[in-house]
């Protein structure tokens, strides 16, 4: 519960920062740019998607240090959380999370980013709680823990998901095409 709870006070602290930095600029000098850059970014990255292409997803390498477990239960699953959470700590395999960051600016309201950002880091805590339990009941042997499981999992149903990303970063680039239109 605390890996959730870390993964979902820590997205909402980005999300907030995010929104009161857009606040902070003024909305139109900044997020005009910002708009049109993410719409034909999330074109690129739809575009790929439903050619069968790779377009790499700017990430980190760093993983969760197994001598954080040492720390015990609660303070290892709150920080995992925490790390999770933040989205731009660890590894980041789709490129809509880009786009969460640059909606959270650009809305320029801190209450909505944190917000956005909340939903994004219950997602990403539920998935990595969840998928182990999928693991189990289908009688998979988790081999190394949650983090294998889970990029396991995403690696079997991924090519399934390509319409599913190609649609959704199709409605983005239309979502922030059409931001702050007459």
């Amino acid at each position: 519960m605390l890996f959730l709870l870390g993964a979902i006070a820590a997205a909402a602290l980005v999300g907030g920062a995010l929104g009161a930095a857009g606040h902070a600029l003024g909305s139109d000098i900044v997020a005009r740019p910002i708009r049109v850059l993410a719409a034909a970014v999330a074109l690129a990255y739809a575009t790929a998607e439903l050619t069968g292409r790779w377009l790499p997803v700017p990430s980190s390498p760093w993983r969760v240090p197994q001598r954080w477990g040492l720390l015990g239960q609660p303070v290892f699953g709150a920080a995992f959380g925490v790390a999770l959470g933040t989205g731009f700590v660890t590894a980041v395999t789709y490129a809509g999370y880009y786009f969460l960051l640059a909606t959270t600016f650009v809305v320029s309201d801190p209450l909505v980013g944190a917000t956005i950002m909340a939903m994004f880091g219950a997602t990403r805590g539920l998935t990595t709680v969840l998928v182990p339990l999928v693991a189990v009941a289908r009688r998979r042997q988790l081999l190394s823990g949650a983090i294998e499981t889970n990029a396991w999992w995403t690696r079997s149903i991924s090519p399934r998901l390509a319409p599913v990303r190609a649609g959704i970063l199709l409605l983005t680039a239309a979502a922030f095409g059409l931001a702050g239109s007459p």
